[in-house]
């Protein structure tokens, strides 16, 4: 189950970017590195929690820079 959700918030991710998803790894900073700004980033929470059915706190949200802080935090909700 985790490499499909890893596969499928780097989908999410791809499409809100216009990137390819090869292009993304956990470690890709989704700021600094794909560019993702403000509206973008709430946009796609938004995609995740109705994709998976889960709710991230804004403080959750806080501490997410990475594609992979994404990745654990989505899996995270989905084994509680």
């Amino acid at each position: 189950m985790q490499a499909r959700v890893n596969n499928r918030i780097k989908d999410l991710i791809a499409q809100r970017m216009h990137k390819d998803s090869t292009q993304i790894i956990p470690q890709s900073r989704l700021s600094e590195d794909l560019g993702m700004q403000v509206i973008t980033f709430a946009r796609l929470m938004k995609d995740v929690a109705d994709e998976y059915r889960i709710n991230i706190s804004k403080e959750e949200m806080k501490k997410i820079e990475t594609v992979g802080d994404l990745q654990a935090s989505v899996e995270k909700h989905l084994t509680h």
